[in-house]
């Protein structure tokens, strides 16, 4: 895991959901939950960046409740700060605030950090962070470039639920046009309408993320390959 955290610090630009996710399969294999819930969390954050706030949300939400068997560690309290700037993305403040009160009150410089960039993205938040913090101790889990990385972060176009469903669809794993067509319409709609709306969709996605969604063989996937070398790198974490 370690060289793909510094693959993604030195190129923050790329995406690692299929890396992320075989590593989250690997980890899974060994049963050590600090492993897979680390693993959730990178792929949360990959997901976030993109501005695929829902399924950020749900691998946030497991990683939380994997790392929760180990309270007061490092990754917890990092899973625990993420979750809330994905909460206050997605406009849940209520549910931001409860994971800022308890994120706030752990030892480690790093989920402060993150925790004051994230309070002044969304002031509203003050009060939740306003609590005294612990003495700090400094984290050696998660590096500060995560912290500039958010800083320095654009913000790309707002993604809509559908153009948020499709991408997590293929990063999961390539999908026929048959497949997309299925997952997000259903048999509500005739052939043709649901072509015409499919192909809307993809020209809303790929003008907010040029280059993202490729087509290759037939099959819609991710454009970029992932950095991991192997076969069994194209399943999902779903």
């Amino acid at each position: 895991m370690n060289h793909i955290a510094a693959e993604t610090c030195l190129r923050p630009e790329k995406h690692y959901i299929a890396d992320m996710n075989f590593i989250y399969r690997q980890a899974k294999i060994t049963g050590d939950t600090t492993s897979i819930g680390i693993s959730l969390t990178s792929l949360s954050r990959e997901y976030q960046k993109l501005g695929v706030f829902l399924a950020a949300l749900k691998y946030a939400r497991r990683a939380v409740a994997i790392l929760s068997k180990n309270a007061g560690s490092a990754p917890f309290h990092y899973a625990l700060v993420h979750r809330c700037h994905v909460f206050c993305q997605l406009q849940s403040f209520a549910e931001a605030k409860l994971d800022a009160e308890l994120a706030v009150c752990c030892s480690f410089e790093d989920v402060h950090a993150e925790l004051a960039l994230i309070r002044a993205e969304f002031p509203i938040l003050d009060n939740a962070l306003k609590l005294t913090p612990t003495k700090n101790s400094k984290s050696e889990v998660f590096p500060s470039s995560s912290i500039t990385e958010r800083i320095g972060e654009s913000r790309a176009g707002r993604m809509t639920r559908l153009e948020q469903r499709l991408i997590q669809l293929v990063g999961e794993r390539s999908r026929t046009k048959a497949d997309l067509a299925r997952e997000l319409y259903g048999n509500r709609l005739s052939a043709s309408v649901i072509e015409n709306r499919l192909g809307n969709l993809l020209s809303r996605i790929r003008a907010k993320h040029p280059g993202l969604i490729a087509y290759v063989e037939g099959r819609y996937c991710l454009s970029e390959a992932p950095f991991l070398d192997g076969d069994d790198k194209l399943g999902s974490a779903s």
